[in-house]
């Protein structure tokens, strides 16, 4: 029995994401946001991570195109392409992205070499192949 909600492969890394957003699932691993679609269902899919350690440092190499790989943990797997990534300078700016669609979007702190609380968000939007 794992506590791992889904497996994110991004860039060849392999990132177990726990089910929820709080502090304390945050110091582990990413975690999926319970309010937000399941992935490869209609909607936005939310995951949140930290930019360090093995959580989401590996998103500062991503780009437009490539792929990042779902893989539940009944061994569904969904493909999805990033479309966009947005850079919001201030924490206070950001917002999730109003999309259509089958969408994944992770979150996570930016810019990624910086030592304390980042002042802004790195957001990774990706629609379902």
């Amino acid at each position: 029995q794992t506590d791992t909600f889904c497996t994110l492969t991004i860039g060849g890394k392999d990132i177990p994401v726990r089910y929820g957003v709080d502090e304390k699932t945050l110091e582990k691993s990413p975690g999926y946001l319970p309010s937000s679609a399941l992935p490869g269902t209609e909607g936005t899919c939310a995951i949140y991570g930290h930019r360090n350690r093995n959580h989401f440092k590996t998103l500062k190499d991503a780009e437009v195109g490539d792929s990042i790989k779902v893989t539940m943990a009944d061994g569904k797997v969904y493909t999805y392409a990033i479309t966009d990534i947005t850079i919001f300078e201030s924490t206070s700016d950001w917002t999730l992205p109003a999309t259509e669609g089958k969408t994944l979007v992770l979150v996570t702190c930016y810019p990624f070499q910086y030592s304390g609380h980042a002042p802004g968000k790195c957001i990774v939007t990706a629609k379902l192949k």
